[in-house]
């Protein structure tokens, strides 16, 4: 029965979802045809709707198809579409004021006016979605100092933090490259994986899994290489999933707590969010001090991870929104501070990663591609 209740959700928000993309599509598509064509250019107002109409239909459904998931053609119609919709979410909004303008001073209401901000709209549109998926490839590192009193005086403890690489049709190869790169040149004593390290739960979405694999086993770091599920990975039962992390040389943590040198890891599975076991709690050690480290892939999981009592709460999930408006909906959402960066909770520091790669549409505009790097100190 709730599996029936769930299916007619689903149904009803995708046609909730259809009829809205629809309307945006003609909306974008007769408004910049019409300019166009009063600026004297060709007849474009079919082509363009059907053109926004087919690319968010494909966004939309884009989750759908895993046999031809790791096809060339299938990958740049991914990078095409989202490079679509980014240019409609900015044209969009950049139109929507000016016509209410236009509805509010009856002396603003001009044809051509109109034809000219619909075409200007629409190149300013283009250079923003430019810039956003330029952006989007370039990775900073954000750094963190934190004391420890697990830590001698003196002592330093390197954690480097990836989340939501969401590896698949936008995030490949080359992209994977550079962060192994750059993490390696952190010299870290530990790197651990945050959730979502593929998209859209399948690894056919990869293309060539072994060659990015072996991209991921050239991580280095003394302690080893850790990763918990997110939402978007494949279930951790998954065989050809935890193949895929043997070859990584990535250790999966699914409700369990691992001993090291300097520090105790737990890591909770993500891959349902509704349906989970607590945090797992942190065992003794002889009375012999280590740096708690709690792995979860939402910042939902704080209280539990503080409770189990963490040192520290690593997560991801957020991307920070990824792109403009949608990090102040995030925002909102987190009103506790845990959208994205550092914040204190119950004696446990939070620390929330925008995610290194993106999801679907790959832009990112007032957010950043990120690496974490936290130095813990005595």
């Amino acid at each position: 029965m709730e599996e029936n209740i769930s299916r007619e959700r689903k149904l009803l928000f995708r046609s909730g979802m259809i009829l809205v993309s629809g309307i945006c599509a003609i909306a974008a598509g007769l408004t910049l045809g019409s300019g166009i064509r009063v600026l004297g250019g060709p007849d474009l107002r079919i082509v363009l709707c059907c053109l926004f109409a087919v690319a968010l239909l494909f966004q939309g459904y884009s989750d759908l198809p895993k046999t031809n998931a790791g096809s060339g053609a299938y990958r740049w119609g991914v990078r095409l579409s989202g490079g679509i919709i980014a240019f409609l979410i900015y044209d969009l909004g950049i139109l929507v004021p000016v016509r209410l303008i236009e509805l509010l001073i009856p002396a603003a209401r001009n044809r051509v006016c109109a034809a000219i901000t619909a075409v200007g709209a629409a190149c300013m549109s283009i250079l923003i979605s430019i810039y956003g998926i330029l952006h989007a490839r370039q990775v900073r590192v954000r750094s963190y100092r934190l004391p420890s009193g697990a830590l001698e005086k003196g002592e330093t403890y390197r954690i480097v933090h990836l989340s939501d690489l969401h590896i698949g049709s936008i995030v490949g190869r080359r992209f994977l490259r550079r962060v192994v790169s750059m993490v390696n040149a952190l010299h870290p004593d530990l790197i651990v994986i945050t959730g979502d390290l593929v998209n859209h739960g399948t690894l056919k979405e990869c293309g060539d899994v072994d060659g990015i694999a072996s991209i991921l086993a050239g991580l280095q770091a003394k302690d080893g290489v850790f990763a918990v599920t997110g939402n978007h990975d494949p279930g951790p039962e998954d065989p050809t999933f935890r193949h895929f992390l043997s070859e990584a040389k990535i250790r999966l943590l699914r409700n369990e707590t691992v001993i090291l040198p300097r520090c105790i890891l737990s890591g909770r599975d993500g891959t349902h969010i509704h349906d989970r076991q607590p945090s797992p709690a942190f065992p003794e050690t002889d009375g012999e001090r280590r740096i708690r480290v709690a792995l979860d892939h939402y910042p939902d999981g704080l209280p539990d991870g503080a409770a189990a009592g963490a040192d520290l709460f690593l997560c991801g999930h957020t991307h920070n929104g990824q792109y403009f408006p949608l990090m102040y909906l995030i925002r909102r959402k987190y009103r506790n501070g845990t959208a994205y960066g550092k914040s204190e909770y119950k004696g446990t520091t939070c620390i929330v990663s925008s995610g290194t790669g993106c999801f679907q549409i790959p832009i990112r505009i007032g957010t950043d591609s990120e690496i974490g790097c936290i130095d813990l100190h005595g």
